[in-house]
């Protein structure tokens, strides 16, 4: 999960170009951390991020900059989809047409969830 506002960016980006894609840089100077409570704000989209949990529950909360679009980024790619030999979309169709089957499309497995302001 990624909150981010602004323009969307889908791809995580290359780890050595921190503006590529939607991750975002921080600062250690903004992080606050002690047992069950992690907190730092997201220097590329000046969101404020919270992180605590219960024996049962993981909770976030955002601060969003007030005047942008704010949104929540689920990329799946990074856990479930991320493995050594995966075959993604393209290599799919690829693979199809070399078999002379029907050209089989993935539904891409990010989701974007824009929040509206209150």
């Amino acid at each position: 999960m990624m909150p981010i506002s602004g323009a969307v960016r889908l791809d995580p980006g290359a780890m050595n170009g921190p503006l590529s894609g939607y991750r975002s840089q921080f600062s250690h100077a903004t992080e606050r951390a002690e047992p069950g409570y992690y907190a730092v704000t997201l220097s590329d989209y000046d969101i404020r991020t919270e992180l605590t949990a219960t024996p049962r529950v993981g909770l976030h909360r955002y601060g969003f900059p007030a005047g942008k679009p704010a949104h929540v980024l689920v990329d799946l790619r990074s856990s479930i989809y991320d493995y050594p030999g995966k075959v993604d979309a393209g290599q799919s169709r690829d693979l199809c047409r070399e078999r002379g089957e029907r050209d089989r499309r993935t539904r891409n497995p990010v989701t974007l969830f824009p929040l509206e302001p209150r």
